[in-house]
């Protein structure tokens, strides 16, 4: 099974004939040594007791809880460049549910902040990759940082002061 965030019950076979004969008793089923269903990714352990003319006996079960997909998105997919500095937010949602960047997700790169004035369209590259319940998934998601248009003069004899002329 794939993670959902739902418990997930062991489907341990029911000595139905065995007890009929024997008069057995059936103990309750733990996971992980404990009452609760698994709900996160990974390897989990069912068991149940079973009581037989005084001696227990354990049947178990190895259960898989498989890393989920999460979608990624971007605060800013296009924008012009303005001279000031652009961030980008990432966020990773499976479902409806966000995700928490550090514990769920993380997000690899530098390309989050860009400054300075670029010469032509730049495009750039967030990453985010799965922990927990989510490891094995990686997304990516780019996000562009158009070109001023027109062009930029200094005035040499003074050092100081511009004029824009577009182009």
């Amino acid at each position: 099974k794939t993670y959902d965030a739902q418990p997930f019950a062991a489907q341990l076979p029911a000595p139905t004939e065995f007890v009929k004969h024997t008069g057995a008793e059936i103990g309750s089923i733990t996971y992980d040594d404990a009452a609760d269903q698994p709900v996160s990714a990974g390897e989990h352990t069912a068991k149940v007791v079973i009581a037989v003319g005084g001696q227990n006996h354990t049947i178990s079960q190895t259960m898989t809880i498989n890393p989920a997909a999460f979608d990624l998105s971007l605060s800013i997919s296009t924008v012009n460049y303005d001279g000031a500095a652009k961030t980008v937010t990432a966020t990773a949602k499976f479902g409806q549910t966000t995700l928490v960047e550090g514990t769920d997700y993380e997000v690899s790169g530098d390309d989050r902040t860009q400054t300075g004035s670029p010469a032509s369209d730049q495009t750039y590259t967030v990453t985010a990759t799965g922990k927990g319940n989510f490891a094995n998934c990686e997304k990516s998601a780019t996000w562009t940082i158009k070109a001023p248009s027109g062009s930029f003069a200094v005035d040499a004899a003074r050092g100081t002061g511009c004029t824009a002329s577009d182009t």
